[in-house]
């Protein structure tokens, strides 16, 4: 028979006989029913629950059981476990987690069903006594948009009224990708701060007044918004051409 190398048991073989396992360990001899038999390797798989530090330090967390399918595993316990500006929030299936939640976590000590092998990564949850700082780039302008503020995990941020200037161009608003394809948001909207943030400026160009319109795909409440600031700069550019043709 083919094994799962470490983690499978060979038992013996089985046939079937009038609906029933008739099991023979090998070297044991039997009777032939009288008719072609078709011998089953009877195995017991078992599986194994692995735990990783995901990035984290400290003795390693081990469990040394092998586990029927079915069983239930116990969750062990890996609050000894330590990452610098992190807290240790429990264990997931997967490695990457954001904020104070993730898929699939499981708590310290509860039950798990095992289906197969399964590893739990370690979900870091970042220490309220670190800080962030909200900077600004000018993405081609010039001038200073300054916030002098930390803010802590979770704080929310008021995002600074433009400081910046770019010669030709039209402020829209900040993104959180210098070409725009980030998230759009407006001076003074507020965000909540759990990592160090870039606000990006982006301009319009005075010389082909397009409207920004947000990446396909970007649903945020400030698509709108955008669009039609975008629209009101177009307008103010067309009032000025008119003018300046009148005088």
């Amino acid at each position: 028979p083919v094994l799962q190398e470490g983690n499978d048991t060979f038992n013996g073989w089985y046939f079937m006989l009038n609906g029933e396992k008739q099991y023979y360990k090998p070297g044991e001899t039997f009777k032939m029913p009288g008719k072609n038999i078709l011998m089953l390797a009877d195995i017991t798989r078992l599986y194994t629950v692995t735990y990783d530090l995901n990035g984290g330090y400290g003795d390693p967390v081990i469990d040394s059981n092998l586990y029927k399918f079915g069983d239930m595993a116990v969750i062990l316990n890996g609050r000894h476990l330590k990452k610098d500006g992190y807290d240790f929030g429990g264990w997931c299936l997967y490695p990457e987690h954001k904020g104070s939640g993730c898929d699939g976590c499981v708590r310290t000590g509860s039950e798990y069903k095992i289906t197969k092998n399964v590893t739990f990564y370690a979900k870091w949850i970042p220490t309220r006594n670190v800080t962030f700082r909200v900077t600004y780039d000018a993405n081609g302008g010039k001038g200073e948009t300054i916030d002098e503020n930390e803010y802590f995990t979770y704080q929310i941020a008021t995002l600074k009224k433009n400081g910046f200037t770019y010669s030709g161009h039209t402020f829209v608003g900040w993104n959180t990708r210098a070409d725009g394809t980030g998230t759009m948001y407006m001076q003074g909207d507020q965000i909540n701060v759990i990592e160090d943030v870039i606000m990006y400026a982006i301009w319009s160009d005075d010389s082909n007044p397009t409207p920004y319109i947000p990446p396909t795909g970007d649903t945020n409440d400030f698509s709108i918004h955008m669009m039609l600031m975008g629209l009101c700069i177009l307008l103010v550019l067309v009032n000025k051409k008119k003018r300046s043709k009148s005088v």
